[in-house]
């Protein structure tokens, strides 16, 4: 039984993960067109269910260690202590977190009629580097801004 849990978890990872690459791809081909934030909303949508599901499942079948949030210690026994459904949990968050972080550049670049080169500078960044994607497409929207008088 513990076997056919873990390929579960391991095929929801997979799917998780190839669904999320396929999103970056529309977002990074053409970040403005419907359809690629069509379908990225759609995979933001589909990892959140897939992430619900890890959860739960993790939280009735695994042991969960009495650990806090609130030290890097406690958060280090948690993921030491958690099996696999929390583990394939906590990477389709940053999946879902960072694609959902891509849509954003990709509809406030339109909104600000920042060039689409800016976008293929911030989104590789966002989806390897989350934060540090962001705060790269945040300063090329405040140069481009600057740059328009605004």
């Amino acid at each position: 039984l513990h076997a056919a849990m873990a390929s579960t978890e391991s095929r929801l990872f997979d799917v998780a993960q190839y669904t999320a690459l396929g999103a970056w791809a529309a977002l990074a081909v053409a970040p403005r067109t419907t359809v690629a934030r069509a379908v990225t909303a759609a995979t933001l949508v589909g990892c959140s269910g897939v992430y619900a599901f890890l959860i739960a499942r993790g939280m009735t079948t695994e042991p969960m260690p009495e650990a806090s949030l609130a030290t890097l210690g406690g958060v280090r026994e948690l993921l030491q202590g958690s099996g696999p459904a929390t583990h394939a949990a906590c990477w389709v968050h940053y999946l879902a977190f960072d694609l959902g972080m891509g849509l954003f550049e990709a509809e406030l670049a339109g909104r600000l009629e920042l060039p689409q080169a800016a976008l293929w500078l911030s989104l590789p960044l966002t989806l390897m580097l989350g934060p540090i994607g962001l705060l790269t497409f945040c300063a090329l929207a405040a140069g481009h801004a600057a740059g328009q008088g605004r």
